[in-house]
């Protein structure tokens, strides 16, 4: 034992074993690094070779894509409105890749082309032309055999080009002519033949321009020149100045054709008055306060189709009347679709005819055509037989029918059914006055309650009568 603070002498022995101790535990500290050293060396190999093994398959990758034909091109296919100075660009790739074949389209119609170097030339020319499509089809071929089909399309350009309908243009007195245009304009110079004083305005879109004529007159005709166009790309006009016309016209008068024609006589009293139009009419309702109608008798306007306006009167005409019915025309007047308006105001006058009657006498057999009470012509007839009566009354004729097929019901005692019954006036339901040429008994009754005339007595009737004339049937 030894005092606090006391050094221990030690023999010669247990100094040695100290040594000893000592060099086993630097011993197991080296070979403790070693390990450690080794560990670190073995994971640092690994990331070597997986270096080594990324930057080999980057090679391979890169050998195989210079080596597989291959085209890029400059502008990048589906370029729009590139610069036809500029030209194409083709640049091959791959290891000895050659142009197998070059197909080029403009505006899809095949057409010479070649490579000159990289610049595509077509149809002998560097330079594109404006307002064209191109597609160019270009197939490549490699050492190995590889082979490639590239595909790039453009357009060029464009330049300010007129839309003009197939009819050519139209100037309405409101809204002017619109000229349509491809692109939008900067500026635009034009002409009219005949000279005439005009305004030209380009709408917000600058795509359409309004052509204006202060001094507007329907039925005119002009031949409008464009002298220059220049659009906000800055391309002018492809044609030479003069070069692009057009026709410029101002709309057809409103017109309107009446029935019945002016001056007809004879019209039956319960007659409508019909106007025609050769446009579609748009501002139907102002029509009120332009028709007119004289001697003054109620009635009703309507418009039964766009072009179709008819007035008919709510009693029949007087007999032996003039009848005269106007409709006003002027700008303020009716409009058709295309802006035209009637010019003029259309007249037209009529005459209803004398007083006439159907009398058909049941006792007599007898049918008498009256003229202001007098009888004018009689015909024998044959009215409807027992059990087929026909009936008595104050009728008119409504309808009438030159040919006309009659047949009795399915199940009728007595069936019949004629095709071709000539010159047939409806005056009661499906009661007439016709022509039968399949008997000659007249002054007899006979019929299935029609009332029977020969076909010669039939013609004249139907001539004589117009739809609307009263008939009196009686005893």
């Amino acid at each position: 034992m030894t005092r606090s603070g006391e050094v221990a002498s030690l023999t010669p022995f247990a100094r040695n074993d100290v040594k000893r101790h000592g060099a086993d535990r630097v011993h197991d500290r080296a070979k403790t690094l070693y390990v450690i050293a080794r560990s670190a060396a073995t994971k640092q190999t690994h990331r070597n070779l997986l270096t080594i093994c990324l930057l080999v398959f980057s090679l391979i990758l890169s050998g195989c894509a210079l080596i597989e034909p291959h085209a890029t091109a400059l502008p990048n296919t589906g370029a729009v409105e590139i610069n036809p100075n500029a030209g194409i660009k083709l640049y091959i790739s791959g290891l000895t890749t050659r142009v197998h074949a070059l197909e080029v389209k403009v505006n899809g119609k095949a057409v010479p082309a070649r490579l000159d170097g990289s610049t595509l030339v077509v149809d002998g020319s560097e330079t594109l032309a404006t307002d064209t499509e191109y597609e160019i089809w270009l197939r490549l071929s490699g050492w190995h055999g590889q082979t490639s089909l590239d595909r790039f399309v453009y357009s060029t350009v464009q330049t300010p080009q007129p839309v003009i309908p197939a009819g050519g243009l139209v100037a309405r007195e409101e809204g002017g002519a619109a000229i349509k245009w491809n692109i939008p304009l900067k500026t635009l110079r034009y002409r009219l033949e005949p000279p005439a004083r005009s305004k030209l305005e380009i709408n917000n879109s600058r795509k359409t321009a309004y052509l204006f004529l202060p001094d507007y007159h329907q039925g005119q005709q002009y031949k409008l020149t464009f002298v220059d166009a220049v659009g906000l790309n800055g391309y002018h006009l492809k044609s030479s100045p003069g070069a692009l016309t057009a026709s410029l016209s101002t709309t057809t008068p409103l017109l309107a054709g009446v029935e019945p024609h002016y001056g007809a006589r004879e019209v039956s009293r319960s007659t409508g008055i019909v106007f025609t139009f050769n446009d579609a009419v748009v501002n139907q309702s102002v029509v009120k306060g332009l028709f007119s109608v004289t001697p003054p008798v109620p009635g009703t306007l309507a418009w039964p189709a766009p072009n179709k306006l008819t007035f008919t009167p709510s009693r029949p005409w007087d007999f032996e009347t003039t009848v005269t019915a106007s409709l006003t025309g002027g700008r303020q007047g009716l409009r058709g679709a295309s802006g035209s308006f009637m010019e003029n105001e259309v007249i037209n006058t009529f005459e209803t005819g004398i007083y006439k009657k159907v009398d058909v006498n049941l006792s007599t057999q007898t049918l008498t055509l009256l003229e202001g009470g007098t009888p004018v012509f009689t015909c024998l007839v044959s009215s409807g037989k027992s059990g087929y009566s026909t009936p008595t009354g104050d009728y008119s004729i409504y309808a009438k029918d030159r040919v006309a097929a009659m047949s009795s019901a399915q199940n009728a005692v007595e069936f019949y059914y004629i095709a071709d019954v000539p010159y047939v006036m409806w005056f009661n339901g499906n009661y007439s006055i016709h022509g039968a040429y399949w008997h000659n008994d007249f002054g007899n009754v006979r019929s299935h309650g029609c009332v029977n005339v020969s076909v010669a007595s039939g013609e004249f009737i139907f001539d004589w009568a117009p739809v609307g004339t009263p008939v009196s049937v009686h005893y």
